[in-house]
């Protein structure tokens, strides 16, 4: 009989874990990888989104297959606030931006302008001048600085979500 379990995709930047842990919460099964960085257009070290895309769905696909466990439920945790953009028909738009890149200061200014100014709108939204980190601060960026990709965004889902939507 197939051992139930829960399977748990933790994603960190340097290694990437896999997990099953069974009805009591114990470990039953574990793999570890690491892949190399890429870098985005700006030459911004970045995951490669790619390689974790196959290593996960081969990894998944493999333990759904396994003789010895009967995965029921899945869980995404993974670092950072890094988005994913995707269009309408699933296609990954750019590449997954490291949420430590940092902005130019034009960005920040243009942004400020427009929303209200950077203490109240920190106090009002609880959200502080985090750069990348900040998921409309990421938006705008794009919007700003790649309009004709910007256009193309049907969902713009955090890194947990798109591995979910996989």
């Amino acid at each position: 009989m197939r051992i139930k379990v829960t399977a748990v995709f933790d994603i960190g930047r340097t290694n990437k874990k896999f997990f099953l842990f069974d009805s009591d919460f114990q470990e039953v099964y574990r793999e570890y990888i690491r892949f190399d960085e890429i870098t985005d257009e700006d030459g911004y070290p970045t995951e490669d989104l790619g390689a974790l895309e196959k290593w996960a769905k081969a990894v998944f696909d493999r333990m759904l297959d396994s003789p010895e466990y009967d995965i029921v439920s899945l869980n995404f945790s993974c670092y950072g606030a890094s988005l994913v953009h995707i269009d309408e028909d699933g296609n990954v738009l750019t590449p997954l931006y490291n949420y430590m890149k940092s902005l130019k200061d034009d960005i920040y200014d243009a942004f400020y302008e427009k929303y209200g100014p950077e203490d109240e709108l920190s106090r009002i939204t609880g959200s502080l001048k985090l750069g990348m980190l900040n998921t409309g601060m990421h938006l705008f960026w794009l919007k700003r600085e790649q309009p004709e990709v910007f256009e193309k965004i049907k969902h713009s889902l955090h890194l947990p979500q798109y591995l979910s939507y996989l």
